[in-house]
C-alpha cells in the first residue's frame, strides 16, 4: 500500500480560511440584528413615526435620524412620551466618545386664536419647570428643569441592556385589545451606523405579561418614570375653579370640564388653614364649588390608565367656597 502524502500547508491554509469565515460571520451581527431595521446606505430614508415632532428636531439642528441625508450616526435613539394630556415628552440620547442627553417638553401649538391662548396658557404653567421656550410652526417646546442633573450615561446603559434595539413593536405582539381610554403613547427611534428602525407601543401596561421581553419593556417605562419625576415641579401660584367632594384623594374637575385631577388635600382642614371662619360636616353626596392655588403635578402615564386623573392638585389656599348641588360650576 502506498502511503497518502498530506499537505500539512495546505491543510493549514484551509483551516485558516474556514476561520476567517466563520469569525467574519459571527462578527457581522449587530445590535438590530433580527429586527425590522431598515439599511440607509441602500436607501433615502426609513418611516419617520407620525407620533415624532420633527420640526422640533430640525430647529435644534438634531436632523431626521430616519434620512439618510443625516449622515452616519454611531448609536442614537429618540423617545417620545404622549399622551392625551400635554405636555408631552421627548428624550434624545446620542453615544459618541461618551454618552449625551437631552430631554424636552412640548404641546401642539395650533394656529387658531384659541390655540394659541393655548400656547401661552402652556408656556404660563411650565414656568418654573422650564429655562426658556421656543416655538416652531406647530408646536411649543421648553428644556426642563431637573432637581439632580440625570446620569445619562448610566440611563442610556440601562437602556442599552433592556434590549431597547430590539423590541417589538405592539403589532407583533398577538391578542392585543385597543385600549379603553386615557391611553399613551411610547415611541422610539434607533439608529446604529447607517440602520434604522421604528417602532410604537400604545398603554403597554395591558400587554406586558404577554410579551417575550415584556420584563425589558417594563424596566425601560420605570427608568423614563424616574426621569419625569426628577423634573422639577413648579411653584404655581395661578388659581383654579372646580367642583369637588373635598375629600383627600377624590376628584377636582375643572369648571370648563377639560380635565378631572386628584384633590391632594382635605377641605375641611384646608378651610381652616385659609382663615375661613366655619366649619362643615362633609356628607355623602355633598359638592363644592371652590377657587383655590396650590401645586398641579402630572399622574405618571400609567396611573393615569386605573385611576382617570390627568394631574394632582395640592391645593395651599382656598379663595372662593359654595355648597352646589350638581357637578356644574356657579355661572356656567
Amino acid at each position: 500500500m502506498i502511503p497518502l502524502k498530506t499537505d500539512t500547508n495546505l491543510i493549514s491554509c484551509k483551516l485558516l480560511i474556514l476561520s476567517s469565515i466563520l469569525l467574519l460571520s459571527c462578527s457581522s451581527g449587530h445590535k438590530l440584528t433580527g429586527t425590522d431595521y431598515v439599511d440607509l446606505s441602500r436607501t433615502d430614508s426609513g418611516v419617520l413615526s407620525p407620533y415624532f415632532p420633527q420640526q422640533i428636531a430640525d430647529s435644534l439642528g438634531w436632523g431626521d435620524l430616519s434620512s439618510a441625508m443625516l449622515g452616519k450616526v454611531k448609536e442614537e435613539f429618540r423617545i417620545t412620551l404622549i399622551s392625551e394630556i400635554e405636555p408631552f415628552q421627548l428624550f434624545r440620547f446620542s453615544k459618541g466618545r461618551r454618552v449625551q442627553g437631552e430631554s424636552i417638553l412640548y404641546w401642539v401649538k395650533g394656529a387658531s386664536s384659541n390655540e394659541l391662548s393655548h400656547h401661552e396658557n402652556m408656556k404660563l404653567y411650565l414656568k418654573d419647570r422650564c429655562t426658556e421656550f421656543y416655538e416652531t410652526v406647530s408646536f411649543g417646546y421648553c428644556f426642563p428643569i431637573y432637581q439632580t442633573e440625570p446620569e445619562w450615561g448610566k440611563i442610556y446603559s440601562v437602556l442599552d441592556s433592556r434590549n431597547i434595539w430590539t423590541l417589538p413593536d405592539q403589532s407583533e405582539i398577538p391578542n392585543v385589545a385597543a385600549p379603553e381610554s386615557n391611553e399613551w403613547v411610547l415611541n422610539t427611534q434607533v439608529r446604529l451606523g447607517n440602520y434604522y428602525r421604528t417602532y410604537t407601543h400604545t398603554t403597554p401596561g395591558r400587554y406586558l405579561s404577554q410579551m417575550e421581553q415584556g420584563n425589558d419593556l417594563g424596566m425601560i417605562i420605570v427608568e423614563f418614570q424616574r426621569l419625569v419625576q426628577n423634573q422639577q415641579v413648579q411653584d404655581n401660584f395661578n388659581t383654579y375653579s372646580g367642583i369637588t367632594s373635598g375629600v383627600n384623594g377624590s376628584s377636582f374637575t375643572l369648571c370648563n370640564g377639560s380635565e378631572v385631577w386628584r384633590f391632594n388635600a382635605n377641605l375641611e382642614d384646608l378651610l381652616t388653614s385659609s382663615g375661613y371662619p366655619l366649619q362643615i360636616t362633609q356628607q355623602e353626596g355633598m359638592q363644592f364649588y371652590i377657587t383655590v392655588s396650590g401645586t398641579v403635578s402630572d399622574e405618571w402615564y400609567r396611573s393615569r390608565s386605573y385611576s382617570g386623573y390627568s394631574r394632582q392638585i395640592t391645593p395651599t389656599e382656598v379663595h372662593g367656597f359654595e355648597i352646589v348641588s350638581g357637578t356644574t360650576c356657579p355661572g356656567l
